[in-house]
């Protein structure tokens, strides 16, 4: 077999590094969607991450809140009765010796 021609093997290597530069633009634009696909995800991951943790610290704060208006509420109502039932069990005692002592 006979060598080919120079201009043929320049052809032919000029081809060759035309298709590996070819490959590579390829290569590149491939690994650049993935990567971009990839930091979309990630991005979308992490908002919703973040949403759901907002959300929950929101839920927890307004049950917070909620729990310590019963709580006050229940307590303050509570003082209030007691303080009714001791006037009222004080005062009997008072007007029965008022009347005793008046006699």
């Amino acid at each position: 077999m006979e060598p080919p021609p120079p201009t043929t093997a320049a052809a032919a290597a000029a081809a060759a590094a035309a298709e590996s530069s070819n490959f590579w633009s390829e290569l590149n634009s491939f690994f650049i969607i993935i990567i971009v696909v990839v930091v979309v995800v990630v991005v979308v991951v992490v908002v919703v991450v973040v949403v759901v943790v907002v959300v929950v610290v929101v839920v927890v704060v307004v049950v917070v809140i909620v729990v310590v208006v019963v709580v006050v509420v229940v307590v303050v109502v509570i003082i209030i009765i007691i303080i009714v039932i001791y006037r009222h069990q004080l005062g009997k005692p008072r007007l029965t010796r008022l009347r005793t002592y008046c006699k």
